[in-house]
């Protein structure tokens, strides 16, 4: 069992690649690499923070479309569903990249 991997090239100065060479002492591939996934776990925890949030006022999801759709609601309630969809969609996103490089 392994992982489906899907590589893209892309075009960095020499400069930058170098940079991270020396400063970082890892192949620029391996640092590039843990630099992303250093940078995904915080985004990540900070969005489950943020949709914890919303289910402590709303209890699920499903409850506040149902809320939406069926009775006069503020503005506010709408942001708020859209908010926390997005969340939702970053994380399995972020979830599926972070699955992609290993971590």
């Amino acid at each position: 069992m392994g992982f489906q991997v899907s590589l893209t090239v892309i075009g960095l100065p020499k400069s930058l690649l170098d940079a991270v060479r020396i400063l970082e002492g890892q192949p620029v591939e391996e640092r590039i690499r843990s630099i992303v996934v250093s940078r995904i776990m915080p985004r990540l925890k900070d969005n489950e923070s943020k949709s914890r949030e919303f289910a402590r006022k709303y209890r699920s999801l499903a409850r506040l479309c149902r809320r939406i759709l069926r009775s006069p609601h503020e503005w506010a309630e709408e942001a708020d569903l859209f908010e926390w969809e997005a969340l939702l969609t970053e994380n399995k996103e972020l979830g599926r990249i972070l699955a992609e490089a290993g971590a």
